[in-house]
């Protein structure tokens, strides 16, 4: 019955979709009960949730920051076709036993005021990524952070797989409180000749990184080559990494096991647009290829949910009923 459902809400926004932008809608689903809310309502969605509901946002733009402050999984059409203009915060007490978001673009930041666990993202984009309470059991599934991902003392643990990620700084609460596997990050903040701020804003990036590609280091003081040396708590696991920018001597600080240097870049791209790979290794430590295109869930932004491929609805004035005909897909 939970799929039916699925396909029904699917379908209905779907329909709506084909009609015009401004009939983007958002459906609610509790106890297998469906309420529409309009495009620009999506607060008042949340607040009549119930933990444990399902929040439906077809393809279109929904207007406004919102909070997140109980158990329920908010679910668009796809990371480039689904946007939330503003912010979204994460203020939920409850353990999280279900996806929190997934399958949309956050034109601002994503963040959280409560401590949370159980926190999973999956296949959004979004601005930028920063804690202001304790994250446990965090994870982030191919997502595109196009701006900064922060990390700070809150983050006791996060995972970060199949992701691209534009700048990464910060440092958690232990040097593996956060780890990266199969991403492509074109750059990791760094300090000075011992890794550290040296008094500066932008802390350099602690954490561990795996089966991922590299493509420069950004100094803390804007372009001052003084702060270009990664810290020695970051570890690089089966990493390829670039050189074409600065020397191989900026990486030596940090843990390297495995990892392949290259003259040239290894992102075609790093700039807020886009991380699109140019090379990569053979294989990693998980015998498949490092970059988002390895490991067992390859970047994607498109749900894991059935989605409605077609639909169509035509009226039957001899016998006074709609036809409706939608065709779902299994991605």
């Amino acid at each position: 019955m939970k799929q039916t459902r699925i396909f029904l809400v699917a379908g209905l926004l779907a329909m709506a979709t084909g009609v015009a932008a401004q009939t983007s809608v958002i459906a609610l689903q509790h106890e297998g009960q469906v309420t529409l809310y309009a495009y620009n309502d999506l607060a008042s969605a949340i607040s009549a949730a119930e933990a444990g509901d399902t929040i439906y946002l077809n393809e279109g733009t929904f207007t406004g920051d919102i909070n997140i402050d109980k158990a329920i999984t908010i679910l668009g059409a796809g990371g480039e076709s689904t946007t939330i203009s503003g912010n979204v915060e994460i203020s939920v007490t409850d353990d999280l036993t279900a996806t929190l978001l997934e399958g949309v673009e956050v034109k601002e930041s994503i963040y959280n005021t409560a401590d949370v666990t159980g926190m999973v993202i999956r296949k959004c984009r979004f601005q930028t990524i920063y804690f202001d309470a304790y994250v446990d059991d965090g994870v982030l599934e191919s997502c595109w952070c196009y701006n900064t991902a922060t990390l700070n003392s809150y983050v006791r643990s996060l995972s970060v797989t199949n992701s691209k990620i534009y700048t990464l700084d910060g440092i958690g609460a232990t040097y593996t409180a956060a780890q990266f596997t199969n991403c492509a990050i074109a750059y990791l903040r760094g300090g000075n000749s011992q890794g550290q701020a040296g008094g500066l804003t932008d802390d350099p990036f602690v954490g561990v990184v795996m089966n991922s590609i590299v493509q420069n280091i950004r100094s803390s003081a804007t372009l001052n080559s003084n702060y270009q040396y990664l810290s020695p708590y970051v570890q690089l696991i089966d990493v390829l990494y670039s050189t074409s920018s600065i020397g191989e001597e900026h990486w030596t600080n940090a843990i390297c096991t495995d990892c392949t240097s290259s003259t040239s870049d290894v992102l075609s791209e790093y700039t807020t647009s886009a991380i699109t790979e140019r090379s990569t290794k053979v294989t990693g430590t998980d015998g498949t290829t490092v970059g988002i295109t390895g490991g067992t869930s390859p970047y994607t932004l498109v749900p894991s949910v059935p989605s409605v491929s077609s639909s169509s609805v035509s009226v039957d004035t001899a016998n006074r009923k709609l036809d409706v005909s939608i065709t779902v897909t299994a991605n």
